[in-house]
């Protein structure tokens, strides 16, 4: 008996640690993601009732170049930061937090063209990386502390705790699996989004209808659309990364990139006649999965997103890479023969699998969302999707350990 208690108590002791600490980083984050997300929605809600304030989108730009000046930090710091920090166990600045929250208030509040998850990730990760530090925490334990945080701010602000625990352990690096953070990850998980419930967050949910039997043509036609949204997730990334070299080498000076980004963006939005892309755009979804977006739309969701965040404007890809899904697949869907709200739901999940390079968090994310009855579909979705998006994806500090159709170590970044 007393060989087995000397076995088992430093297991016991680190399960007790990380128990209090994912339990620390979930009230953190899921605390300052919900109240984020309460505000993120208020000033939302007043630029919907007040559209003459994309007027102020450039003068908005501006007061975020300079807040990051002010804090003696790289515009350029986001969601990259967080998963470059888990890779090499740096720690995050603690700054960071209010510097994303409040850049992020400021580009909703004045219609830029984000969501909230990437600001979750980062006000999750800056939170768990000072706890790690206030906790004396090795280089190891800090790594792990950020994945918590990353799995805890997802699960307040975007809503989907299980896809939360298992984007954190996939995003960082493609082909491994961080079975350690397993448990405190699942843990800060589950007490964000607790606390945001409590918060009564709404979290939408989506009921997919006309959902095909599983046969040989169901399967052509889930195939064929999820590398059409492989491809999608591809020009996406291409959007991003080629709008920020255009603002770049026009425009070199930070305030004068941001002024010029805030007025493309007014001139779009007066272009198009309304508001449909401006801010997260998350009513695209429901509307795609009703079969009533229009088959522009993911296009014009493309290009708004990638020109408010390539100019410095401060949000999130990932609900704008859900809407460019969601509208993409209803369209496409419907042209393979399925139902505008079937495609509509395979197109958000292999798009966003294509993005991210995670297909096991796409899987996840589809069924909390729209329920299981499509589950077959999603897996083969995400499976298809994840080879046709290549080595392309949203963050490139992201690293790829393994090739995606042969059994080969490449450890490459995404492009």
């Amino acid at each position: 008996m007393q060989k087995f208690w000397s076995n088992a108590a430093p297991y016991l002791k680190a399960f007790l640690k990380w128990v209090i600490c994912s339990a620390a980083v979930g009230a953190a984050a899921g605390t300052v993601g919900s109240v984020f997300c309460i505000l993120i929605n208020q000033s939302s809600q007043f630029f919907m009732e007040h559209n003459w304030m994309i007027w102020l989108l450039p003068v908005g730009g501006v007061c975020i170049v300079l807040f990051y000046r002010w804090c003696k930090k790289s515009h350029d710091n986001g969601t990259d930061t967080v998963i470059f920090s888990v890779r090499r166990t740096d720690r995050i600045p603690t700054v960071m937090v209010p510097l994303i929250f409040v850049s992020t208030l400021i580009t909703r509040a004045f219609g830029g063209s984000v969501g909230t998850e990437g600001a979750a990730i980062q006000l999750g990760g800056g939170l768990a990386s000072s706890l790690g530090r206030l906790f004396h925490m090795g280089a190891k334990e800090k790594k792990i502390m950020i994945m918590c945080g990353i799995s805890a701010g997802f699960a307040a602000v975007v809503g989907t705790p299980v896809t939360a625990i298992v984007l954190a352990l996939e995003l960082v690096g493609v082909g491994v699996v961080y079975y350690s953070a397993i448990l405190p990850c699942a843990l800060s998980s589950v007490v964000g989004f607790m606390i945001a419930s409590a918060f009564h967050i709404d979290f939408p949910r989506y009921t997919l209808k006309d959902v095909p039997g599983l046969g040989p043509v169901s399967i052509l036609q889930i195939a064929v659309l999820a590398a059409l949204c492989g491809l999608v997730s591809i020009l996406f990334c291409i959007a991003l990364r080629k709008s920020k070299q255009f603002y770049e080498h026009v425009f070199p000076g930070k305030i004068s990139r941001v002024i010029v980004g805030g007025l493309i963006i007014v001139g779009l939005t007066y272009l198009v006649g309304n508001n449909l892309y401006n801010g997260d755009s998350i009513g695209l979804i429901g509307a795609a999965v009703k079969g009533t977006s229009a088959p522009q739309d993911f296009l014009w969701k493309i290009a708004f997103t990638s020109l408010t965040i390539s100019a410095g404007f401060k949000g999130g890809e990932i609900v704008p890479t859900f809407v460019v899904g969601a509208t993409f697949g209803s369209f496409a869907g419907n042209l393979l023969g399925l139902s505008p709200s079937m495609g509509a739901g395979v197109g958000l999940v292999a798009v966003f699998c294509g993005a991210v390079n995670c297909p096991l968090t796409a899987f996840v994310l589809g069924l909390e969302v729209f329920g299981s009855g499509a589950g077959l579909f999603f897996l083969l979705a995400c499976a298809v999707s994840y080879v046709f998006s290549g080595y392309y994806g949203l963050y490139p500090s992201q690293k790829i350990w393994f090739d995606k159709v042969r059994a080969a170590f490449i450890g490459r970044n995404a492009e």
